[in-house]
């Protein structure tokens, strides 16, 4: 029973089958009739479901194509959104309706936007170092006004910061200036010209700066980037200040005292001799030069040393014979020469 059912359940799905490719020939049969009589072609209007903007065209060329195909890809400029793609680890930070900045866009102001939705989704992309990365898709509107981003468009490239905490009057050092003290953290500031290790509390960190909860007070000097050097009572004294991180609990940068080293003076032009980390030096032809006259005088001693006064060995005589009394050249011999003839 079982089996008369489902071979009539396969002989009416094969008879479904056959009769949509026989309505699919028919279909093909009919456009082409009026083509092969002579007669236009059949023209099929394809209307976009909304007000919208031709962004990219899949087809320029006619041809046939399949259904479900894609023709072309529209879109209105007036509703634009952002997809960032951004670290697994960072993306749970992340929640809807976060404030996003947008900078680096090619205009002059600040953009701002807010997160519409997290996709629950990841997917693995390798990095330009070769690593292999899980990032997540997050979908961001723009709540600036419209005039602000207006020469933006499909594709455009901007740079997304995201908001994911922020309060007002915090108390921030810089983070170079913070290490490790057992199970802690701590700085060194500045009392009295000397160093004096405090033990502090963080909260956030952005990148190159952190939230002092406490330990420090507004306007203490600290060392930025202590070296080993650095101990509890050290003296120290400020270096030029820093841009970045002047204000706050951060005065600026701080280094061991030390009595300043004499340096060479820089050249200011050779002319002739070789010029190498700023200091005027002989030429190396020069320095060869000094060198072999230093042996040849050397030579000379030790061979004047050896020989007796008033004598000279056969050997030295003989070495420095050919030197005193060298054959004329061909080209300044005496001989004249004469036509003759034979």
């Amino acid at each position: 029973m079982a089996r008369s059912q489902a071979a009539r359940l396969a002989a009416e799905h094969a008879a479904n089958v056959a009769r949509f490719e026989l309505d699919v020939a028919r279909a093909a049969l009919a456009r082409t009739a009026g083509l092969q009589a002579g007669g236009p072609g059949e023209t099929i209007d394809v209307r976009a479901p909304v007000d919208a903007q031709v962004l990219k065209l899949a087809r320029e060329s006619e041809g046939a194509v399949q259904a479900g195909q894609s023709l072309l890809e529209i879109g209105n400029p007036e509703t634009l959104e952002v997809e960032v793609e951004v670290l697994s680890t960072q993306a749970v930070k992340i929640a809807p309706g976060s404030r996003v900045l947008f900078d680096r866009w090619g205009g002059d102001t600040l953009l701002q936007g807010a997160v519409r939705i997290v996709e629950p989704t990841g997917f693995t992309k390798v990095s330009a170092l070769g690593v292999e990365e899980q990032r997540v898709r997050v979908i961001v509107d723009f709540t600036s006004n419209r005039d602000q981003w207006r020469r933006l468009g499909d594709g455009y490239r901007v740079e997304a910061r995201f908001v994911i905490w922020e309060g007002a009057e915090v108390l921030q050092i810089p983070a170079g200036a913070l290490f490790r003290d057992r199970d802690g953290w701590a700085v060194y500031a500045v009392e009295a010209g000397r160093a004096r290790m405090k033990a502090v509390q963080i909260g956030q960190r952005a990148g190159l700066v952190a939230e002092v909860k406490a330990g420090l007070a507004v306007g203490e000097s600290i060392v930025n980037h202590p070296d080993d050097k650095i101990r509890d009572g050290v003296k120290v004294k400020p270096r030029a200040l820093s841009r970045q991180h002047s204000g706050g609990a951060a005065g600026g940068h701080f280094t061991r005292a030390r009595p300043r080293r004499p340096r060479p003076v820089p050249a200011t032009s050779c002319r002739g001799n070789r010029c190498r980390a700023g200091v005027v030096r002989p030429a190396r032809a020069s320095r060869r030069a000094a060198r072999a006259v230093a042996a040849l005088a050397t030579t000379r001693r030790r061979r004047s040393a050896r020989t007796p006064a008033g004598r000279t060995s056969a050997a030295s005589a003989a070495r420095t014979a050919p030197r005193s009394a060298k054959s004329p050249s061909p080209a300044r011999s005496p001989i004249s020469w004469r036509a003759s003839r034979t």
